[in-house]
């Protein structure tokens, strides 16, 4: 195999890791915003209970 072709195949394999790093960091991004929403949100349902509670609703 001449060395042209294990360069250009060492590069695809650097881009697709690249890739596949990004796609990752991607996916644990989103997760994350969704937990911090889902977080968000029971905080939010707790002080609407404890309002009802207080004022007696």
């Amino acid at each position: 195999m001449d060395s042209w072709m294990l360069d250009a195949r060492c590069q695809k394999l650097i881009v697709l890791s690249l890739v596949f790093e990004f796609e990752l960091e991607l996916e644990l991004e989103l997760e994350l915003e969704l937990e911090l929403k889902v977080k968000d949100k029971k905080v939010k349902a707790g002080l609407l209970d404890s309002w009802k509670l207080e004022l007696g609703i």
